[in-house]
């Protein structure tokens, strides 16, 4: 039996979705858990008690279990706490699984994890694992598993050597090389125009988020994401308080977690499923040619807003 991964658990303000969340770590009872909070928000003084007693359920850990702490006493936003905590896990471990306040995976996604873990240790092409599936139920898979492109962020794990390719900055990314790479990544009408306002608004501070860089990380280095063939997690932070997941009455937000039937079979090939891909694209993230202007200016008014009025999510 491979090893449960040490795992990041990322928490800010919402003690009951933290309890539910760590009480499915419970059920998993990690050897090793790190625990990262950014600090209470200065504009928001109900943050102050609700980040307390977030924190306070550290307490409740009551399995043999190695915890260590990154709590801050400042608001550093998503992208730099989220950000850094990811960096001070694998600065400590080389390999492991990262889980956000609001997912709940089902148990099977461990064992998952921790043997593509153990299989794709030292493979440059793959540069993380995820929980997420968003395919159509009646998809036919050859595996357990397939390589993506795209990378759904809740309920994920990856290795140091990856996360040292973090382009935090998004320095080298301008016009032409984003379209670029934009274009060679996603061969689908209106995928610059979906993409480029976002990365670009991200760079410039607009779009305070650490889960774009990491998607524009893994395109600059060619790399995949294993994907299972069956969804393994569960979000329950869509309600008024998040800023990107707002709407219970998103289709994301009716996700629900299957389990991943053992032993695993793998892929022949370590290659993107292109055709996976473009169902993301084209009905996950609406992009297409004669849409995806119009929609992308719409979401990103939205975002902005929600942004400099409404609340933040780790994501």
């Amino acid at each position: 039996m491979t090893e449960t991964p040490p795992i990041l658990f990322l928490i800010f303000n919402r003690p009951a979705k933290t309890k539910a969340v760590l009480d499915t770590i419970r059920a998993i009872r990690p050897s090793r858990l790190y625990i990262a909070a950014d600090g209470p928000r200065s504009d928001r003084p109900a943050d102050i008690e609700l980040c307390q007693q977030t924190r306070a359920l550290v307490d409740t850990v009551d399995w043999p279990c190695e915890v260590r702490t990154l709590f801050r006493d400042d608001n550093l936003g998503c992208r730099q706490a989220v950000s850094g905590a990811i960096t001070w896990f694998f600065d400590q471990e080389p390999e492991g699984i990262i889980l956000e306040d609001d997912v709940l995976v089902d148990p099977s996604f461990i064992r998952f994890a921790a043997e593509m873990l153990d299989r794709y240790r030292d493979d440059p092409r793959v540069m993380s694992i995820t929980a997420c599936n968003v395919q159509p139920p009646d998809r036919d898979y050859d595996a357990s598993y397939y390589f993506s492109y795209f990378k759904y962020f809740w309920g994920w794990a990856s290795w140091r050597r990856a996360w040292e390719l973090y382009d935090g900055d998004l320095a080298d990314l301008n016009k032409r090389t984003g379209t670029r790479l934009i274009s060679n990544i996603w061969p689908t009408p209106g995928a610059i125009d979906y993409w480029y306002p976002i990365l670009k608004d991200v760079r410039d501070g607009k779009i305070d988020s650490w889960g774009y860089v990491w998607h524009y990380s893994h395109w600059k280095n060619n790399s995949l994401v294993i994907t299972p063939k069956t969804n393994l997690m569960q979000n329950i932070g869509f309600d008024q308080n998040a800023t990107h997941t707002t709407s219970s009455e998103s289709w994301e937000a009716s996700l629900r977690a299957g389990s991943m039937h053992f032993p695993i079979s793998h892929p022949k090939n370590v290659e993107r499923w292109l055709d996976a891909d473009l169902h993301i694209a084209r009905n996950a993230l609406g992009i297409r040619k004669d849409s995806a202007l119009k929609r992308i200016r719409k979401t990103g008014k939205k975002i902005i807003r929600r942004l400099k009025s409404n609340g933040r999510t780790a994501t």
